[in-house]
């Protein structure tokens, strides 16, 4: 599979990227894989939205809020199959991620999702409800008790 970078330029013109853009274009992607992997708990899964997210940008639409808005709209939230809580997931998750992190992992499916669209990615519940294919009522509820979940309390 091509480095996300590599997937990006095959698709559209590397020419417009100057360094400064690269760079942005690298730190955009990278920040997408992780959202990715903190929702998925999965390195492939991760991956392949990241991929899925890039071959669905717009010629033109290269900004770090189209990279991760592509992206998580490939992340396939609402399949239970992807929300799988394995502790083989969870191992490999965490060895990517800041120690800080990796107590978003070990949530349950609904509480880590709602928690990283939430209070990590920012999304309004209504937009995290749809990605997510909840009532928006519990959106909230569910960050609500990851985060406290998080915190011990």
């Amino acid at each position: 599979m091509l480095h996300p970078v590599a997937r990006y330029e095959s698709k559209h013109d590397p020419e417009q990227l100057d360094s400064t853009a690269a760079l942005a274009l690298e730190l955009a992607l990278n920040r997408a894989f992780v959202v990715a992997l903190l929702l998925t708990r999965q390195e492939e899964l991760a991956e392949q939205a990241v991929m899925k997210g890039i071959d669905r940008l717009k010629p033109g639409a290269l900004t770090a809020d189209a990279i991760l808005n592509e992206t998580l709209q490939s992340c396939e939230l609402s399949d239970v199959s992807v929300c799988c809580d394995s502790e083989i997931a969870e191992e490999r998750s965490s060895n990517f991620l800041p120690p800080a992190l990796q107590a978003v992992t070990r949530l349950a499916p609904l509480y880590r999702q709602c928690f990283v669209l939430r209070l990590l990615v920012g999304l309004s519940r209504d937009a995290s409800g749809r990605l997510l294919q909840l009532d928006a009522s519990h959106v909230d509820a569910f960050a609500s008790a990851g985060a406290q979940q998080i915190a011990g309390v």
